[in-house]
């Protein structure tokens, strides 16, 4: 939303030519009467652009950095909501960014290795079922849930395709037992509430995988939504899972 709204406003003045300011004028603005904090935070950001300090520049000297990296925040949001969920359903959560989930890779011949390890995002483990969940910061629910499946793009099919080979690869290193293999992507906050009002906030599949249970959930978490809002289909989900199993 907020790349829009910049987006909007870089169309109003598309048609104006660039000029560098100088620091007189950021100066002599400054100064100027009836300006907002918002104004002076504004021409801060300005100055920074254009001495190359700290927004869009190379140096991180001050300010606060231009661009932020969109999958590590998703997956910093997923971890938040895992969080909630594991303190609800009586599981233990495992982060893949402090290595707990690595899982090695023992190649024959070790130096012609291409990966050595595996790391899913997070695990989910609980005495009668254990969650393994990737983070993936695609629009994929939002294509499939706006269109038919056939419109969808051929590129957007082969990406989720390589997502759900992904997370199954990950699932068949896990310990016998009921297994989950869950893809998490975000979606605008109307998006999750139609999907919740159609009972299609999870989507699941079951994976014919001979002497266990083996299941394949899709699921989306709304930034704009609160932990526990975010939270709340998936531990029913969890909750009902056990009821089935009891």
């Amino acid at each position: 939303m907020l790349l829009e709204r910049a987006n909007r406003i870089l169309d109003k003045v598309r048609d104006a030519a660039p000029v560098r300011p100088t620091a007189t004028h950021l100066q002599s603005m400054a100064r100027m009467p009836l300006r907002s904090e918002t104004f002076h935070e504004g021409l801060q950001a300005i100055e920074w652009t254009a001495d190359e300090r700290g927004l869009a520049g190379m140096s991180d000297l001050e300010g606060i950095p231009w661009a932020m990296d969109m999958d590590l925040f998703f997956e910093a949001w997923v971890e938040c909501v895992l969080e909630r969920i594991s303190l609800h359903t009586g599981g233990i959560l495992r982060r893949g960014r402090l290595r707990q989930t690595q899982i090695p890779l023992r190649w024959e011949r070790p130096a012609a290795g291409t990966q050595m390890s595996l790391i899913p995002d997070f695990v989910l483990e609980a005495p009668d079922f254990t969650l393994i969940a990737d983070a993936k910061y695609k629009r994929h629910l939002e294509e499939f849930t706006s269109a038919p499946r056939y419109t969808v793009a051929t590129e957007v099919l082969e990406q989720h395709r390589a997502d759900i080979f992904q997370v199954l690869a990950y699932s068949a290193t896990l310990p016998p037992g009921r297994r989950l293999a869950l893809l998490i992507y975000p979606c605008h906050k109307s998006t999750w509430d139609s999907l919740e009002r159609r009972g299609l906030l999870i989507q699941k599949a079951q994976v014919p995988v001979q002497g266990f249970q083996f299941e394949l959930w899709l699921t989306t978490f709304p930034m704009e939504a609160s932990l526990d809002e975010a939270a709340t289909p998936l531990v029913r989900a969890i909750r009902e899972l056990r009821l089935q199993a009891a």
